[in-house]
Protein backbone atom coordinates (compact mmCIF):
# COMPACT_ATOMS: atom_id res chain seq x y z
CA UNK A 1 0.00 0.00 0.00
CA UNK A 2 1.06 3.57 -0.51
CA UNK A 3 2.26 5.61 2.42
CA UNK A 4 -0.63 8.08 2.32
CA UNK A 5 -3.12 5.28 2.99
CA UNK A 6 -1.79 4.35 6.41
CA UNK A 7 -4.81 3.24 8.40
CA UNK A 8 -8.12 1.44 7.91
CA UNK A 9 -10.25 4.56 8.33
CA UNK A 10 -8.74 6.16 5.25
CA UNK A 11 -9.04 2.95 3.23
CA UNK A 12 -12.70 2.54 4.16
CA UNK A 13 -13.35 6.20 3.31
CA UNK A 14 -11.71 5.93 -0.11
CA UNK A 15 -13.51 2.69 -0.95
CA UNK A 16 -16.84 4.22 0.10
CA UNK A 17 -16.23 7.35 -1.96
CA UNK A 18 -15.24 5.36 -5.06
CA UNK A 19 -18.18 3.00 -4.61
CA UNK A 20 -20.58 5.92 -4.24
CA UNK A 21 -19.25 7.49 -7.44
CA UNK A 22 -19.61 4.22 -9.35
CA UNK A 23 -23.16 3.77 -8.03
CA UNK A 24 -24.13 7.26 -9.21
CA UNK A 25 -22.56 6.59 -12.63
CA UNK A 26 -24.33 3.23 -12.96
CA UNK A 27 -27.74 4.62 -11.98
CA UNK A 28 -27.27 7.50 -14.41
CA UNK A 29 -26.28 5.05 -17.16
CA UNK A 30 -29.36 2.90 -16.54
CA UNK A 31 -31.55 5.97 -16.72
CA UNK A 32 -32.56 6.67 -13.14
CA UNK A 33 -32.94 10.40 -12.63
CA UNK A 34 -30.68 11.61 -9.82
CA UNK A 35 -30.97 14.94 -8.09
CA UNK A 36 -27.47 16.24 -8.68
CA UNK A 37 -27.81 18.78 -5.89
CA UNK A 38 -27.55 15.90 -3.40
CA UNK A 39 -24.24 14.68 -4.83
CA UNK A 40 -22.10 17.73 -3.87
CA UNK A 41 -23.80 17.95 -0.47
CA UNK A 42 -22.94 14.33 0.33
CA UNK A 43 -19.42 14.72 -1.08
CA UNK A 44 -18.76 17.84 1.00
CA UNK A 45 -20.15 16.23 4.15
CA UNK A 46 -17.93 13.16 3.61
CA UNK A 47 -14.91 15.39 3.04
CA UNK A 48 -15.61 17.44 6.18
CA UNK A 49 -16.05 14.26 8.23
CA UNK A 50 -12.78 12.94 6.79
CA UNK A 51 -10.80 16.10 7.54
CA UNK A 52 -12.18 16.64 11.05
CA UNK A 53 -11.99 12.98 12.12
CA UNK A 54 -10.11 12.31 15.36
CA UNK A 55 -6.57 11.15 14.70
CA UNK A 56 -6.20 8.62 17.50
CA UNK A 57 -3.16 6.95 15.93
CA UNK A 58 -1.11 10.17 16.04
CA UNK A 59 -2.17 10.83 19.63
CA UNK A 60 -1.21 7.31 20.72
CA UNK A 61 2.22 7.63 19.13
CA UNK A 62 2.84 10.95 20.90
CA UNK A 63 1.83 9.47 24.27
CA UNK A 64 4.24 6.56 23.90
CA UNK A 65 7.27 8.82 23.34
Amino acid sequence: MREWIHNWAERIFLVTLIGYGLLIYFLDYVGVKITYTAVPIIAVSLFVAYVTRPRTSDRDQNDRR
